[in-house]
């Protein structure tokens, strides 16, 4: 009878060790985990337009920290060799800076880079905004000057920045 009383008990907790160790959490194996580049660093490259461009713009971008897809600020500061129609009395190239401002979700981004400087051409608050899409290693995109920009100064185009 001692030897009947242990199976019954030992077949049960077999089941019930086994029932545990197949419970829990049904939504299977976790995948790898990939994280999201980054716009944080310094970007080179270019942008082109119909009437402005340059072969020689510089960006050093700030994101904020956020969660995996989550929308955070973009800060930063950038300049540019641009170079200018041809319009009487102007220079053909002019060297702007300015502060570059944005949000990033996921690897989207919406910058505005501000122009600070050659107001003969770029009145205050003139702006490039860009809607692209970054990488690692490459942010690209289309951009156009907001409404601020006056003629001749009016434009839109494509850029291509590379990570440095």
């Amino acid at each position: 009878m001692l030897k009947n009383n242990r199976t019954l008990w030992f077949v049960p907790l077999c089941f019930a060790l086994l029932a545990a160790a197949c419970g829990g959490d049904d939504s299977g194996p976790m995948g790898p985990t990939t994280s999201q580049p980054r716009l944080t660093g310094d970007w080179t490259g270019s942008f082109e337009g119909q009437l402005i461009s340059s072969d020689q713009m510089s960006t050093n971008l700030q994101q904020g920290e956020g969660q995996h897809g989550e929308r955070t600020n973009v800060d930063g500061t950038w300049s540019a060799t641009v170079r200018l129609p041809p319009v009487p009395g102007a220079p053909t190239e002019v060297e702007l800076t300015g502060t570059a401002r944005g949000n990033a979700e996921g690897a989207t981004v919406e910058l505005s880079f501000t122009i600070d400087g050659f107001r003969d051409y770029f009145p205050e608050g003139c702006a490039i905004d860009l809607t692209g899409t970054f990488d690692a290693t490459t942010l690209s995109g289309t951009w156009t000057t907001n409404d601020m920009c006056q003629p001749p100064a009016v434009d839109q185009g494509t850029i291509t920045l590379m990570r440095q």
